[in-house]
């Protein structure tokens, strides 16, 4: 069985189970760096090893909550698939790091945080977009004009 190995700077190298088994030991043991098909790997730059045919995701969740599904190698709108998704203000899609459904009930499911310290939370693209996007929101409102009584 073949099994893809995946990298934070997204190479994919395809490694045997025995490979696989050997790596998994040389991170136990503690080991900074390993060779894998004559390359020098980092251990902490490692996202995972995955079987060939389970590594493919075809559903998740947005940062904002859309559901969405890939469907011929574009993520689109679960609920409209006919709107393309703005990839400057969804950069997950651009990047292919959809939430899976179990990471978005765990995040939602996690201790109850204060808006700011759950923006600390997000990937950076994401939250300079949200800050972009919340001070836009606060130039543009208008003060509400109290009623007379």
């Amino acid at each position: 069985m073949i099994y893809t190995l995946k990298t934070t700077d997204k190479a994919t190298i395809p490694v045997t189970k025995e490979q696989r088994n050997r790596i998994g030991q040389a991170i136990d043991a503690g080991k900074k760096h390993i060779f894998i098909n004559d390359n020098l790997i980092m251990v902490n730059a490692i996202t995972g090893i995955y079987v060939e045919e389970a590594h493919e995701q075809n559903v998740g969740y947005l940062h904002d909550g859309t559901k969405v599904f890939k469907q011929f190698g574009e993520w689109k709108d679960a609920n409209n698939p006919h709107v393309r998704l703005d990839r400057a203000y969804y950069p997950e899609i651009a990047e292919d790091r959809v939430m899976t459904p179990n990471e978005w009930k765990n995040r939602r499911e996690g201790a109850n945080l204060p808006a700011g310290d759950e923006i600390k939370q997000l990937p950076e693209s994401i939250r300079e977009r949200k800050a972009e996007i919340m001070a836009k929101s606060f130039d543009n409102a208008t003060p509400v004009d109290t009623l007379d009584t």
